[in-house]
């Protein structure tokens, strides 16, 4: 089977640039349906791929429970990850083939920040692409708008697994992101600890006595990393000290802003139990976080 001039063909007919189910060829098969523009899906119902009810034996999955086929490989080298900006096509569908969104409806291609993709499975795959790529992703309810409950009524948003074609039309990388320092992986030996488990070195010492409490809010500067080094969030971005509440906050961040006065600046390692506990869409395991307390109010 010539599986180029197959994906050619896939590519071009009216509904079949999001619902065909051919995996992209190898490299060694040829590349022109891999240079060749995306397509936009048509407007309307485009209707459902085959395998929309499971993702095949032979789909990417995750830690998460994410499952991914390529559609068609990509020509870029870079992906996406945190305050990105990306182009995409979208069509989604619950698993008994209901189109919930197609983004031709709206726009050709829609834009946004990674950080704005708001469901957890969605920015995943998003983070797994290049551009020009395209691919199926079967989202579990845990990481999409919910699990589906046999009896419950169905809202606006759809609950339980979404499939997902995206399309990644163009990508514009984020400039000036903290780089991670070289101890993120693991905690050094040569730090200070407490018996929660919670980490911590001091960056840079302060002169002040005032200290914040549970109740206070404090304005911050602060990156955190996973321990592969990539940040997952920052205020660095803009430049501009974020206010909190401390109440509000994960259990690391309390004890460890708890030690801290004015103006001082730490590095905290925080084991997943006073960070994430393992919440889907966020960072698991051990993060790193620097953190400069800039304010305290009261």
């Amino acid at each position: 089977m010539n599986y180029n001039r197959l994906w050619i063909a896939c590519l071009f007919l009216s509904a079949a640039s999001f619902g065909c189910k051919s995996k992209a060829p190898d490299a060694s098969e040829g590349s022109a349906a891999e240079t060749a523009p995306l397509v936009a899906p048509p407007p309307g119902l485009i209707p459902p791929p085959q395998d929309v009810a499971a993702a095949p034996d032979d789909a990417e999955l995750t830690d998460s429970g994410l499952a991914c086929i390529v559609l068609r490989k990509g020509t870029g080298t870079e992906h996406p990850v945190i305050y990105d900006t990306v182009k995409m096509h979208q069509v989604v569908w619950t698993t008994d083939g209901k189109m919930h969104m197609n983004s031709s409806d709206r726009h050709d291609g829609v834009e946004f920040d990674v950080t704005q993709s708001v469901l957890p499975g969605l920015r995943e795959a998003i983070e797994l692409m290049v551009e020009g790529e395209q691919r199926r992703c079967w989202v579990p309810g845990r990481l999409a708008f919910g699990e589906a409950v046999e009896g419950a009524p169905q809202g606006k948003k759809p609950l339980g697994t979404l499939v997902y074609d995206l399309g990644l039309i163009s990508l514009k990388k984020i400039a000036g992101l903290p780089e991670a320092p070289p101890e993120v992986a693991a905690v050094p030996p040569d730090v200070e600890s407490s018996p929660s488990g919670l980490a911590w070195r001091v960056l840079k010492e302060s002169t002040s006595d005032k200290r914040p409490q549970l109740s206070s809010i404090v304005s911050l500067r602060y990156t955190g990393w996973t321990p592969g080094g990539k940040v997952f969030m920052t205020t660095e971005r803009k430049r501009i000290p974020k206010s909190s509440r401390m109440g509000m906050m994960i259990p690391g961040w309390q004890e460890g802003l708890l030690l801290m006065t004015l103006g001082e600046k730490r590095r905290f390692w925080i084991p997943k139990e006073l960070a994430y506990r393992g919440q889907p869409g966020r960072p698991q395991g051990t993060v790193v976080f620097d953190i400069e307390l800039v304010a305290i109010a009261p």
